[in-house]
């Protein structure tokens, strides 16, 4: 079992995040894969981009009940920068596209 899974779905600062990770004596892993992602204790979702593509590739990846079970079961999930906008509802920052659905509301392009 890993202390932090960071999830890959091509869209993010990954080994910025499990630097850190390690840094502080936390194991990790980077998947896509549901086991292990389950098996975790806590979550990241990292992000660098466009919020219209990470979804796309969260679809392609089929990680969007996984990281919806993970957050049913109350285990930590931590966010970072566009990890963290994916998790509301909806963004409009190129076209309006449907988030995750964690938070309640929408990311407005300012």
């Amino acid at each position: 079992m890993f202390d932090v899974a960071i999830i890959n779905y091509e869209m993010g600062n990954l080994r910025s995040v499990q630097s850190a990770c390690n840094f502080v004596g936390l194991s990790t892993i980077i998947t896509n894969k549901p086991n292990e992602i389950m098996k975790s204790r806590s979550l990241f979702l990292p992000g660098v981009g466009a919020f219209n593509q990470a979804m796309t590739n969260i679809k392609k990846y089929n990680l969007k009940e996984t990281i919806n079970n993970f957050n049913k079961s109350g285990k930590p999930i931590i966010g970072v920068c566009l990890g963290m906008q994916l998790f509301f509802e909806q963004s409009d920052e190129i076209k309006k596209t449907k988030g995750l659905g964690l938070v309640e509301g929408n990311v407005s392009k300012l």
